[in-house]
């Protein structure tokens, strides 16, 4: 319930939490009932009527309601409501009417900001640990830790990382992979870089961040196109490929393809693989050694549909 009631920190629609399974799972019933309980409570209750504004209208929408009204229409969108409030209550009142945007009491925001900052410390802990393992090479205490405070929360994080593994298997072998092996792409960076930059795409991995900015050492020089944030992502699209080829293996599929992105970021020379069938042994390694994207390579394996 705590963190139901975090998501009301700054106001929020209760209609947005309607039909979330995920919500009712963890709650061990409908949300829309909670949230009901929690406002009858006195935990929540209705946002004050510029916060409701708020919730509504944009900056543009004001100032036409503004400009209806002959008010000045200059400002940011704070400045533009607290002069509709100024200038006509009763009028705010009246597009405010059938906003229902909830907001914590007093009450609620007491225990509530007790729990975001003991959850933000239990974070920042085992991120520390997590990282501290990962700079001693130690996958298994890297993945453990993460896996615990995962266990402890009311909802998982991370894209694409198996802490439904008891033994962590899955995500040791992604972090052995990171750790031992260099893509192609890479192999003109220096060795030194890459073992300042291979703990930082562990934790991106691990976290399920799609940045490994925060863990990126602050004085590591790149030469090169490829930015240390992106060096990251190959190394870890590199470990996520080894992995995923030893598991299709054991697959019943026998033809694959490569996908590419078509958002004007890929390269020439990754669109040319795009159309061709490849058995497991023949695909190209990736990221494509031959990528010339200074966003990197981000073509993936995908099985192969003859026929559509």
């Amino acid at each position: 319930m705590l963190e139901l009631l975090a998501r009301f920190i700054g106001g929020a629609d209760p209609w947005v939490f309607v039909g979330r399974e995920h919500w009712s799972d963890v709650l061990g019933e409908k949300v829309e009932t909670v949230i009901e309980q929690l406002r009858r409570g006195g935990a929540l209750e209705l946002a004050p009527l510029a916060l409701r504004l708020a919730h509504r209208y944009s900056a543009n929408d004001l100032r036409f309601l503004l400009g209806e009204r002959g008010i000045e229409t200059s400002g940011s969108r704070d400045d533009l409501i607290r002069r509709l409030l100024a200038r006509d209550p009763d009028g705010a009142r009246l597009l405010a009417e059938d906003i229902n945007v909830l907001v914590l009491s007093a009450e609620g925001k007491k225990h509530v900001l007790r729990y975001v900052r003991a959850e933000k410390a239990r974070r920042e802990e085992a991120e520390r640990r997590s990282h501290a393992a990962l700079l001693q090479e130690d996958p298994m205490r890297a993945a453990l830790t993460v896996a615990e405070f995962q266990r402890d929360s009311v909802f998982s994080r991370g894209v694409g990382v198996a802490f439904h593994d008891d033994d962590q298997s899955e995500n040791v072998a992604i972090l052995q992979n990171l750790f031992e092996e260099t893509p192609a792409l890479l192999k003109t960076s220096r060795a030194a870089d890459l073992r300042q930059l291979r703990p930082a795409a562990g934790m991106a991995f691990l976290w399920g961040r799609e940045d490994a900015t925060p863990w990126i050492p602050g004085d590591i020089e790149i030469t090169g196109t490829l930015s240390a944030a992106v060096i990251c992502d190959m190394l870890i699209a590199h470990a996520r490929f080894l992995a995923e080829r030893e598991h299709l293996r054991h697959a019943t599929a026998d033809s694959f393809e490569i996908q590419t992105l078509d958002d004007g970021g890929s390269c020439p020379a990754c669109h040319a693989l795009r159309g061709t069938q490849y058995t497991l042994d023949s695909l190209p390694e990736l990221p494509h050694a031959r990528c010339t994207s200074p966003r990197g390579c981000r073509c993936r394996v995908i099985v192969s549909q003859p026929g559509f």
